[in-house]
């Protein structure tokens, strides 16, 4: 594979670059070959190793897509001018140097939809999103790439983890249909629990994708069973990342198959790169050991006990979703929230066997599921 190219005068050498310098390459830079000075392309996707190949005979100087890109591509575009919505393929935006897969008007406003299958990281992910913001254009990804229906959840593929967005969308090319996942909750890095919205292309208005759903955190006899799981897991075998955390569990009474049932609650956001139910026992214990009842703190005291005391990394929104966690805390009456300011109420209940954890699961998820 090549692993070398010019762009203009400087010499891009692959192997001399970090992971993430690689992840942000902007592919649809002039890259030539150093020994021909022939246009290549600069390749990196799932599969197989970043590199720079030669372009086909007959193509331009831009980045050649997969078939499934330009497959959806068109097909996009084409929903739109069914719907009587002007719309451009491949436009340019001199000023901050893109080329939209679609650009479209609607009701007086800009939009564009990018249509994104290789991986790519999130500094990308984030820039390509402001510099549209700068021209007053708001994004709308259409995520490709083989999404998994699990038991209770769904596995995605690399393209779509991790992504900070109130709805993701994804497009099967084999049955020409478009999912939406509302308010996706991440149970870790590549597994999200979500409410979805799937059918037909041609069975979806544009209202429907541009619709802002602003739902609440909610939780239904699915959440049980993902709780029950992770209560099943082999806690024998930990990763070393989970080492301490077992060790910090077991000096309070339990350990994580018998986590207080005051952990593992829907919480939107993916700030931590931690399993949701293994970064909120981190809040738990972070408040047994440091907290006593009657005693006021704030989200920011939580932030600094998981960063000094666990080595937790907490990323952009991470502030966020523990803030979103200790709400969950006042609801189970564990916390009192007053004035911008937590209370410590009451200590987690401590489970004396896994039969106990499980009976005290089903009664308070069935009190969040039921009306009040």
């Amino acid at each position: 594979m090549m692993k070398r190219a010019l762009l203009g005068d400087v010499l891009i050498d692959l192997r001399r670059l970090t992971k993430l310098e690689i992840m942000n390459i902007n592919r649809k830079q002039n890259f030539v070959c150093e020994k021909c000075h022939k246009p290549v392309v600069f390749k990196h996707g799932t599969r197989k190793k970043a590199h720079f190949a030669h372009m086909k005979a007959g193509k331009g100087v831009t980045n050649p897509e997969s078939p499934a890109h330009r497959l959806v591509k068109e097909t996009m575009a084409g929903w739109l001018r069914k719907q009587g919505v002007s719309t451009t393929v491949e436009h340019s935006f001199p000023a901050i140097d893109r080329i939209a897969d679609v650009y479209f008007e609607y009701q007086g406003c800009g939009y564009v939809f990018e249509i994104q299958k290789s991986a790519m990281s999130e500094t990308e992910f984030k820039k390509r999103i402001s510099d549209y913001q700068q021209l007053g254009i708001e994004i709308i990804w259409i995520f490709l790439g083989e999404v998994k229906k699990q038991e209770n959840t769904y596995s995605l593929p690399s393209v779509m983890q991790g992504r900070p967005v109130d709805r993701l969308m994804h497009f099967c090319t084999k049955y020409a249909n478009l999912t939406i996942f509302e308010s996706p909750i991440y149970i870790s890095t590549k597994e999200i629990y979500s409410r979805t919205t799937c059918r037909k292309l041609r069975n979806f208005q544009l209202q429907d994708l541009l619709e802002k759903k602003h739902l609440s955190t909610y939780i239904d006899g699915q959440w049980l069973d993902i709780k029950w799981n992770f209560r099943r897991r082999d806690w024998f075998f930990v990763s070393k990342s989970e080492k301490k955390l077992v060790e910090q569990c077991l000096l309070r009474g339990f350990n994580l198959a018998q986590a207080p049932s005051e952990v593992g609650w829907p919480v939107p956001g993916n700030g931590i790169n931690k399993h949701l139910f293994v970064w909120q026992t981190y809040v738990l214990i972070g408040m047994m050991k440091f907290l006593k009842i009657g005693d006021v703190f704030d989200t920011r005291d939580v932030m600094v006990i998981l960063q000094r005391e666990y080595q937790m990394g907490c990323g952009g929104g991470a502030m966020i979703q523990i803030k979103r966690y200790l709400i969950w805390l006042v609801k189970l009456e564990m916390l009192k929230f007053c004035d911008g300011y937590f209370e410590y109420v009451r200590e987690p209940e401590v489970a004396v066997s896994m039969e106990v954890c499980l009976e005290r699961d089903e009664i308070l998820v069935e009190r969040e599921v039921m009306p009040k």
